[in-house]
């Protein structure tokens, strides 16, 4: 009997061999197990509890001097109790393999499918934090999707839990050429600095949330609009630095000093590229009594043209904003080139559309192609 098993063993694997038999992958159409008709994609989706009481798939959570990434208790389970200041490190954050790092298929739910995250203040009161969540596959590929105020529940963040939603919609799917049907983890990237509770990431049906005054209660403190420096050295708040496949947004040393350099490739079907701030700790400005200019000092390093692909948008707590081109109206001599030129933008190009009375953040809009220096940048009044 036992030669005979032997015999058998031998027999099929001179069949498969003489047919040239090969492993294909296979979807979940070829398979014939294709989405209900209406639904929004999450019928044969499982992967759905990312981070639930356990840091069983997660790395990253030594303390080192930029952080303190620990688990802490939380309702009968755990949560992370993250505190992070990035001034002197090049990265901060952690990732998560949910699913004991099995491949997921997302392919499904790329424009119906949102994280969930449910985040509360260590203390009374928390700043805005500024997150990257970085989707992984196993080629190395990631897809980027910024954390922002448009993700909260309500304002502020305080002692009791808010549910986050991040739509996977607002990550760079298609241009970063990720494989939604093989990820291997959810990397998160933090910027600037701040100290919260997180817990139960998760990804579910995305909801349509009610983002009017009524419903959203914005900050209560304002400050004032006043001359101030935005750059020298570094960005206060900031979210959005750091070097990815088709951009890099990073500080550098010119000569001693410390300057902005902005890369930026051209990107086709894709988001523009962003990076943002806000130079009154996420506190509200109020510029309604305010006359004066945005001032920098530009570089242009991809050549000599009366105007470069970037855009300098300001943005208010009620979602109204306004952007503004470098064009030659703004800059000293009419061009950018290669020597340092002063750009001053009157601040009534952005403040006549928006409300001035709460201005949240400046935020950088870069489109095409581009290679930039930013320094001394600062509001100065008229």
């Amino acid at each position: 009997m036992e030669s005979l098993k032997i015999s058998l063993i031998a027999v099929c694997a001179v069949f498969f061999a003489g047919c040239a038999v090969t492993m294909q992958e296979l979807t979940l159409e070829d398979v014939g197990i294709v989405p209900l008709e209406g639904s929004d994609g999450f019928d044969y989706f499982r992967s759905r509890q990312v981070f639930v009481n356990s840091t069983v798939d997660v790395w990253g959570l030594e303390k080192d001097p930029c952080k303190e990434f620990t688990s802490v208790s939380a309702e009968g389970g755990q949560a992370l109790q993250l505190q992070w200041n990035k001034n002197s490190c090049d990265w901060v954050g952690f990732g998560i393999g949910w699913d004991g790092w099995s491949p997921k298929d997302l392919s499904s739910i790329s424009e119906t499918g949102a994280f969930f995250f449910d985040v509360k203040a260590v203390n009374d009161r928390a700043t805005i934090p500024t997150l990257i969540f970085l989707l992984q596959d196993y080629g190395g590929v990631n897809s980027a999707g910024v954390v922002g105020s448009h993700c909260m529940e309500r304002y502020p963040i305080d002692s009791e839990w808010q549910e986050f939603q991040l739509t996977l919609d607002r990550f760079d799917l298609k241009s970063s050429g990720i494989d939604l049907t093989n990820i291997k983890q959810l990397v998160i990237e933090f910027q600037g600095a701040g100290d919260i509770i997180i817990d139960n990431i998760r990804i579910g049906p995305k909801e349509t949330r009610d983002t009017s005054k009524d419903k959203k209660a914005f900050p209560a403190s304002k400050v004032p609009m006043e001359p101030t420096v935005l750059f020298e050295t570094e960005f206060q708040n900031v979210w959005g630095l750091g070097s990815y496949d088709q951009r890099n947004f990073q500080m550098t040393k010119i000569d001693g000093n410390t300057v902005m350099e902005l890369d930026w490739k051209a990107c086709t079907d894709c988001k523009t590229y962003e990076m943002g701030f806000s130079w009154a700790k996420w506190k509200a400005v109020d510029a309604s009594d305010f006359e004066g200019f945005l001032e920098l000092e530009v570089l242009n390093k991809a050549g000599n043209t009366p105007s470069v692909p970037m855009f300098f948008n300001l943005q208010a707590y009620d979602y109204s904003n306004k952007s503004v081109q470098l064009t030659s109206e703004w800059v000293e001599g009419g061009r950018y080139d290669g020597q340092w030129r002063k750009v001053r933008i009157p601040l009534s190009e952005f403040t006549d559309f928006i409300d001035k009375s709460g201005i949240k953040q400046l935020q950088f809009q870069m489109k095409e192609e581009g290679s930039l220096l930013i320094d001394n940048m600062r509001i100065v009044g008229k």
